[in-house]
């Protein structure tokens, strides 16, 4: 995606140094990389710190700490991607300034879809989102939605 100069988000993204956000990631390709790149901030995905063959998603939370509090102490914003970061970050005592919630009707099943739905029900990431991206609508429409949206929401939080 580019923006014309006047347009791009990321100035306003850049005066909030100490900003923590949260991208619930529901879809795949992952739209956090993309954002992180757009940007040009730090991504900690998440679910590089799996624990594997647990059935279920178990973090090891001591090494995403350890990377959010490094990445924290440059003057730059940090997103945080996963598909329960909402729980996660709240674990781990550190609650988002501002959330991202990217939907894909289109996303494949999963075997962990009841934990997911638990996760939904307790966390609510969709109603908390500070800005909701669908990939299950065009690229373009999605490109331009984005670009409103987070220059809206980030405007808003400014």
């Amino acid at each position: 995606m580019w923006w014309p100069h006047s347009r791009r988000p990321w100035p306003i993204f850049r005066r909030r140094s100490s900003l923590l956000a949260a991208a619930q990631a529901v879809a795949r390709p992952r739209f956090g990389r993309y954002l992180a790149w757009q940007f040009n901030v730090s991504l900690i995905e998440t679910d590089l710190f799996l624990d594997d063959g647990r059935g279920k998603l178990v973090y090891r939370s001591n090494e995403i700490t350890r990377v959010i509090d490094k990445r924290l102490k440059k003057p730059a914003p940090v997103i945080v991607e996963g598909v329960l970061v909402l729980r996660l970050l709240g674990a781990l005592g550190r609650p988002a300034d501002f959330t991202i919630y990217v939907a894909n009707e289109n996303a494949p099943e999963t075997s962990l879809a009841d934990e997911i739905a638990a996760y939904d029900a307790e966390h609510r990431p969709l109603q908390r989102a500070d800005l909701v991206i669908d990939l299950s609508k065009s690229f373009k429409r999605i490109e331009d939605e984005a670009a409103r949206s987070l220059i809206a929401s980030l405007s808003a939080q400014s």
